[in-house]
């Protein structure tokens, strides 16, 4: 028994001395050589060191799962670290786009040119702007009449109601009928009624005298030259006086390059039928002035206000038998055709 007590004392001792050098127990009872160990106190030795055994073994069971823990952040963690590293590159090569950028907005504000400071004098304008702000001047040039054209094309054209600038001198004038005629085509014998009618006369089954149907087409000439031949026309409108009408005429204004005739001499061939679009149709009226609004846009006006003198003709587009006879132009006081013309200079 003694031989084992002091064994077991062995044991403890060793166990203390491998405890207390790792610093982490704590034992109640010291023995020394040659003294009797009471059983109580070796057995109060034995629990202290069950207990930290135990307390270490719950430490190690706890630090493997910290351990594991860590392992899946550290592991998460490099996954963010990868991310990053692409991040940074993508944004380290919008950085280098961003000085391109910069480098060439730099240069455009460089190169922009400056506020313009320089002037004219009176009666010039601006024919060149430099660099620096600087301008070069010209003698300046009449453009009003351009301008005023402008403004009556847009006004006929497109009904804008734009106010027209106070240099644009603009006048509205009636002009009455010099010369008319009515002539039917195509008959070519070109039959001519040389009287004070103005015919507007279709009649698909009828002989005007060569065995063709009856298309009588009645001509007004206009002297033009009371207007000025840079004018602008903005607005045109025949008025011709109904002397018959015989069932429901559509009457239009047609247009001819035929100028400067005399009813005498005429022939078709002097007044061919150069442009049907220049007004829309109307169904006459009876003994009545009948306005006959003319598109100023479907015809070059100019020729005929440099030659000074305007043709126009009234023609029936009803393919039925109708007419109408309309005054002309031998009393102008009597109800004679005429012109009311609006231009501007």
């Amino acid at each position: 028994m003694k031989i084992l007590l002091q064994k077991a004392i062995g044991i403890v001792s060793i166990i203390i001395t491998s405890t207390a050098f790792s610093g982490e127990l704590t034992t109640p009872n010291t023995f020394s050589s040659g003294t009797k160990a009471v059983a109580s106190e070796v057995n109060a030795n034995f629990t202290a060191v069950e207990t930290e055994v135990d307390d270490n073994a719950g430490n190690i069971t706890s630090n493997a799962t910290n351990i594991g823990i860590n392992v899946n952040n550290i592991s998460i963690s490099a996954g963010n670290i990868s991310t990053n590293s692409a991040n940074i590159s993508i944004n380290t090569d919008n950085i280098d786009t961003n000085d391109v950028n910069i480098s060439s907005n730099s240069a455009a504000i460089t190169a922009k040119q400056n506020r313009v400071t320089g002037t004219c004098v009176a009666g010039q304008t601006i024919r060149t702007i430099n660099d620096d702000g600087s301008v070069i001047c010209e003698a300046g040039l009449d453009r009003s009449e351009d301008i005023c054209l402008l403004f009556n094309t847009l006004n006929v054209q497109y009904s804008l109601g734009l106010a027209v600038p106070d240099y644009c001198t603009c006048v509205s004038e009636n002009i009455y009928a010099t010369e008319s005629i009515s002539i039917s085509y195509p008959d070519v014998a070109g039959n001519i009624y040389r009287d004070n009618l103005v015919r507007a006369y279709n009649h698909p089954t009828g002989d005007c005298g060569s065995g063709t149907p009856c298309d009588i087409t009645g001509w007004l000439e206009f002297d033009l030259t009371s207007i000025p031949d840079s004018a602008s026309i903005s607005t045109m409108t025949i008025y011709a006086y109904a002397t018959t009408v015989f069932g429901a005429p559509t009457v239009r204004v047609q247009y001819s390059n035929g100028n400067n005739w005399v009813r005498d001499s005429v022939t078709q061939s002097d007044l061919p039928r150069t442009n049907v679009q220049v007004s829309n149709t109307v169904v006459p009226i009876f003994d009545a002035y009948n306005a006959f609004p003319i598109t100023i846009s479907t015809q070059d006006w100019s020729e005929d206000l440099i030659d000074n003198s305007l043709t126009l003709g009234l023609d029936n587009t009803n393919l039925e038998y109708t007419y109408s006879y309309f005054t002309g132009s031998d009393n102008p006081d009597s109800n004679g055709p005429y012109v009311e013309i609006t231009y501007c200079n």
